[in-house]
């Protein structure tokens, strides 16, 4: 074979390896931000899940383009020079260490199928993650993403509208708060949330698109009649902003300043605290988190039954150990909270092997800070946030959850820009 025909056989495998990735990214992006499950829905799929049999069962049109991104994910590691089996073992072992455990759980599950299932589910999202977080760069991946935010949200405008649904500005009425293409209000305004924090981070205020894109966002935020989105959007942005502003000149000057950041951002803290049923009372809004307190102590006793392995992966909901708090509320999905929802599932060792992972997210993304990089503010921003209002939501290791698409892509992309400065894992 001739130079010339190695040359252009070569750039032809290079030009249909970048539209297979870019396939991937796409397909990645249309089934995770709700657009596949959205349309299927116009189609006659069942979108909702509000028995344990829906729930149990999912999604048909879900699961085919699921299974189809996780065939091409797979794929993409045999002939990807950029993606490595070794390298993603080496960099995530305390992830590893997780999902392992997470397998071990099928043999105690109480719902052993549904837990494999769910867990081929939650391995999608992980490996996709990190595919389109090895193959584009973080600023045109974080550029994409803002984009598709303000797509899809301005579809849920005209859609809503379209509907003939009411809209209203404030945090009086739940009823008419805008969730777009979504099922869950809540989880559609903490979408909202993270646009207007990564528009924040990204600094696109320049061009009069950006501008839009800040203003729709905002505005749907407010329509979303979501306290809980408001205040961790107003965080968000504030750890953006405040950590930009302390960030050092060197090593040792960021960890100085990150220090004085920190010990103002406890005071910040305290003070909020105070001032927390005061501030809710004033919005209208309940203290006690809307009865999750209830929840919680009616799901106490489950947890005690089995404290330290919990029910299996992803298994409680679909097992018959709920039927008695089924019965008393009704079907809810999960327990309103990550941390007792892993209690759950996976008990007291899952918990603790939880909060390691996000200890780890957090001191990778503080070495990020720490060696000046760029988007260091809105990993740590993410990390913070999430860890948060996993309190009051089930957000973190949630693989149906819109927030654990961003938690595991600001992580991925956190280890590569460690990486990109030299830092050995």
């Amino acid at each position: 074979m001739s130079r010339l025909q190695e040359f252009f056989l070569n750039s032809h495998m290079k030009v249909s390896a970048d539209k297979f990735l870019h396939s991937v990214l796409l397909l990645y992006f249309l089934y995770y931000f709700s657009l596949i499950s959205f349309i299927s829905g116009f189609l006659g799929g069942k979108v909702g899940k509000n028995t344990v049999e829906e729930a149990a069962s999912g999604n048909l049109i879900n699961q085919i383009f699921g299974l189809l991104l996780l065939l091409l994910t797979v794929s993409s590691f045999f002939f990807s020079r950029r993606l490595s089996v070794k390298k993603f073992i080496f960099e995530n072992k305390i992830l590893l260490v997780f999902i392992i455990f997470c397998v071990f759980s099928f043999w105690w599950s109480v719902a052993p199928f549904v837990s494999l299932r769910r867990f081929i589910a939650f391995s999608t999202l992980i490996l996709s993650s990190y595919l389109i977080c090895q193959v584009f760069s973080t600023r045109s991946l974080l550029n994409f993403l803002l984009n598709f935010i303000f797509a899809v949200t301005v579809i849920g405008i005209v859609y809503t509208l379209l509907s003939g649904k009411g809209l209203s500005f404030g945090f009086s009425s739940r009823e008419l708060g805008l969730s777009g293409i979504f099922l869950d209000k809540n989880a559609a305004a903490r979408f909202y949330g993270y646009g207007v924090i990564l528009l924040v981070a990204l600094k696109r205020f320049a061009v009069k698109r950006d501008v839009l894109i800040l203003i729709t966002l905002v505005i749907s935020l407010l329509l979303s009649q979501s306290v809980s989105a408001l205040g961790m959007t107003l965080i968000g942005c504030s750890l953006v902003i405040g950590l930009n502003i302390f960030r050092g000149r060197n090593a040792t000057e960021s960890i100085l300043r990150l220090m004085v950041f920190t010990v103002l951002s406890i005071v910040v803290i305290v003070s909020i605290k105070h001032a927390y049923e005061y501030l809710l009372n004033l919005l209208g809004r309940d203290p006690g988190l809307t009865n999750r307190g209830i929840i919680w102590e009616l799901l106490q006793p489950f947890i005690d039954d089995k404290p330290n392995l919990g029910y299996g992966f992803a298994a409680f909901w679909a097992g018959d150990a709920a039927t008695a708090f089924i019965d008393r509320w009704g079907f809810i999905g999960n327990a309103h909270s990550g941390y007792y929802e892993i209690l759950l599932n996976l008990g007291l060792v899952g918990l603790c092997l939880k909060i390691l992972f996000i200890a780890h997210f957090f001191k990778l993304a503080i070495d990020c800070f720490i060696k000046n990089n760029l988007y260091a503010s809105f990993f740590l921003s993410i990390v913070i946030v999430q860890a948060v209002i996993n309190y009051a939501g089930f957000v973190i290791f949630n693989h149906n959850s819109l927030d654990m698409v961003l938690f595991f892509l600001t992580y991925f992309l956190t280890i590569k820009e460690l990486n990109k400065n030299g830092r050995k894992q």
